[in-house]
């Protein structure tokens, strides 16, 4: 979906002038970690940390990686007694097993994170022209007291448990400062940010969309109020918005769809583990169906390769027939609305052979 640039600054700016809410009641900052992969620091995380998302399968997870190459000894070792057996995770993983793959390694950052973020080489739109007062800024553009708009630190903000500043998440991955940073003393440009946080990415994250739409704080696009997080500038209370030529000067009053389209990001947050081949597998999470207006997107499981029909669909719940062979295997919740679709972050799915009846023999 393509927007001219004019008559979409002038819906922006126009509908942040309806704008009249007291910021310190809305929910962020911190932004609560629902949507996507928890946006925190992977650091020296102890066993029960790692559990918290990887709760389920893990003994299949970690056998079934002999089909790619793994030996037994490698996580075991040998003594008198048989196998030793070693349930916690630091002790193999030493540091974060997290962005040293390969796909993260060549910033392949969909692999993991869905559609929620953009691949630097996948070809999505980058604004050219220089910053507007409503581009947002890597931190803000205006702060009173605590509260910052304009920019990303208008709800990015450290607080609560695990929830960081954008500064340490992002040093937290290990990629090399010049992915982000460029220029005089590593500064940043919002033009740099967005070889991965799209103009499209951005404008499709929403938490339960379909019951929060018009609500403050709990996306990018739930409300006026998230407009003016990001792409604020000034101080909206009613003396100085009177006082700002610019804003009275537009009259359009409304802006429109977003420039993210219909669809929203989902969200897968488990699946069931481990499945037997030709069972079914249940993933739970959210915005599985949600769009923008009236549009009903077709949802389907993406396992591997395969791309499979749903045997049950709501908003947080998907059931479907596990039909490969054994293995561990990407699972992602894809929304596909005529030429446009969308992905959820990957969930793995441990596929394990059938169990067998006992057969008790007895001889005569």
């Amino acid at each position: 979906m393509k927007f001219n640039r004019l008559v979409y600054l002038a819906s922006v700016v126009a509908v942040l002038m309806a704008i009249s809410i007291a910021f310190a009641d809305i929910p962020p900052p911190p932004v609560d970690q629902n949507v996507g992969l928890p946006d925190t620091a992977f650091g020296e995380f102890t066993e029960p940390e790692c559990r918290e998302c990887h709760s389920s399968g893990l003994v299949d997870r970690h056998h079934l990686l002999i089909d790619e190459g793994y030996t037994c000894t490698q996580c075991h070792n040998v003594n008198d007694q048989g196998l030793e057996f070693t349930r916690d995770c630091v002790v193999c993983h030493e540091s974060s097993p997290h962005h040293v793959t390969q796909a993260a390694i060549d910033r392949i950052c969909t692999e993991c994170h869905g559609s929620i973020i953009d691949d630097y080489n996948d070809g999505h739109e980058i604004p050219t022209y220089e910053p507007s007062l409503v581009t947002p800024d890597t931190s803000f553009t205006y702060q009173s007291g605590t509260l910052k708009i304009g920019g990303c630190e208008a709800c990015h903000e450290a607080g609560g448990e695990n929830i960081h500043t954008n500064a340490a998440t992002h040093h937290g991955t290990g990629v090399s400062c010049d992915l982000c940073h460029s220029g005089e003393a590593g500064a940043l440009d919002i033009r740099k940010c967005e070889d991965c946080h799209g103009v499209r990415s951005l404008h499709i994250i929403q938490y339960d969309y379909n019951n929060t739409e018009g609500l403050d704080g709990y996306g990018h696009i739930g409300s006026d109020w998230d407009c003016w997080g990001c792409h604020g500038w000034y101080d909206m209370s009613p003396g100085a918005q009177a006082q700002n030529t610019v804003m009275s000067a537009l009259s359009i009053t409304s802006m429109g769809d977003s420039p993210g389209g219909d669809l929203i990001v989902p969200t897968a947050s488990e699946i069931t583990n481990p499945v037997e081949v030709g069972k079914t597998a249940t993933i739970t999470g959210i915005d599985f169906t949600s769009a923008q207006g009236d549009e009903s997107p077709v949802v389907t499981v993406l396992a591997g390769d395969v791309e499979i029909t749903p045997t049950t669909i709501s908003d947080n719940e998907i059931t479907f027939e596990v039909t490969s062979s054994t293995g561990n295997l990407d699972i992602y919740v894809k929304k596909n609305l005529g030429d446009d679709s969308v992905l959820s972050n990957k969930l793995v799915l441990s596929v394990i052979e059938p169990s067998q009846d006992a057969v008790i023999l007895i001889r005569n």
